[in-house]
């Protein structure tokens, strides 16, 4: 669990393959916390924030997408 940061820098490499002109509120903060995960190892990350913060446009998906950091059809599951 960590907190995001609501107005965060995008890192460089992050922002190299982000898909919008500008982050959201958090978003910034998700994405590069996301990327970081990814290039440390890490193949199964839950994203949990609320509605409007942008984790599939970009907060999280796009940029690690676009880098080749994951596939292109996360897994879905609910939970019981």
């Amino acid at each position: 669990m960590m907190d995001l940061e609501a107005h965060a820098v995008m890192d460089a490499k992050v922002r190299e393959h982000f898909p919008h002109a500008s982050a959201r509120k958090y978003q910034a903060s998700l994405a590069n916390s996301v990327y970081e995960a990814l290039l440390a190892g890490e193949r199964n990350i839950v994203v949990e924030a609320p509605t409007g913060l942008g984790k599939a446009g970009g907060g999280s998906g796009c940029p690690a997408y676009n880098a080749g950091l994951m596939s292109p059809y996360p897994t879905l599951s609910r939970l019981p």
